[in-house]
């Protein structure tokens, strides 16, 4: 039997961790860094949900007033290129908006992954 029979013993053996497998290692920085990055999402997707309703209040007073309309002496590649360019921004908004909760959800799990009683427990 040699003296580096166990783990314990062998130098070169990879060290286990004490920590569950499917979890980070409670270095005392990650709860932070996952609190500070849920905040910016939920920050984030609150700023950009308000940009979104603001966008949508614009287009409708534009859409009241009949201020949507091409340029001007336009052919019609022109107006086509206008109208596109209209509804597509249009429609990039409104799923944005349609995403920013998804967006909050993911912060509010980042930061419940942060207050994790598994890892404060390890640690």
């Amino acid at each position: 039997m040699s003296q580096f029979d166990s783990p314990s013993q062998n130098p070169y053996s990879q060290s286990t961790p004490t920590w569950p497998a499917n979890t980070l290692p409670p270095d005392g920085g990650s709860t932070t860094q996952f609190t500070t990055l849920g905040i910016c999402f939920i920050v984030l997707s609150v700023l950009g949900l308000g940009m979104a309703i603001l966008y949508a209040i614009g287009q409708v007073a534009q859409l009241s007033n009949g201020a949507v309309m091409p340029p001007p002496n336009a052919n019609d590649a022109e107006k086509t290129g206008f109208y596109i360019g209209y509804w597509g921004s249009t429609a990039a908004v409104i799923v944005s908006g349609l995403l920013q909760p998804l967006v909050a959800w993911a912060g509010v799990n980042l930061i419940r992954r942060g207050c994790d009683p598994v890892i404060a427990q390890v640690g």
